[in-house]
């Protein structure tokens, strides 16, 4: 079970420790922030915001009183940059079998409030 309020992400009721999560906005959203959205924040979320059409029809379907409930064999996937990522709060559950590997080298890194590169991390080895 997933739940995000206030930008903090829970996992099965107990809060995600995100060291790594990056954050730029102080304006709040509804899918962005706090997920899952009510039924009303769905039908009223603008195009523009990119909710995938089927995901906004099916979202509600998957949603407890506890928060998003992922289905066997699918995973919740967020990005880093939490507030500029395009993840599964807007195009829905990522199947395991389109699972190919796992991250291993920092590719590229930005930090948003210095708004310059952390060259320091970029071809770091991850554990």
């Amino acid at each position: 079970m997933v739940k995000i309020k206030d930008k903090k992400v829970y996992l099965n009721g107990q809060l995600l420790v995100e060291p790594y999560a990056e954050f730029e906005s102080s304006t709040s959203y509804p899918v962005r922030d706090d997920f899952p959205p009510t039924p009303s924040q769905l039908e009223n979320l603008p195009s523009a915001w990119g909710v995938h059409p089927d995901w906004k029809r099916d979202v509600p379907s998957f949603v407890r009183g506890d928060g998003l409930h992922v289905p066997p064999g699918y995973m919740f996937v967020l990005g880093d940059n939490r507030d500029n990522a395009s993840d599964t709060r807007f195009w829905g559950f990522v199947p395991q079998a389109n699972l190919i590997g796992k991250a291993s080298v920092i590719y590229f890194s930005w930090d948003p409030q210095a708004r310059r590169v952390r060259w320091d991390r970029l071809g770091k080895v991850l554990k």
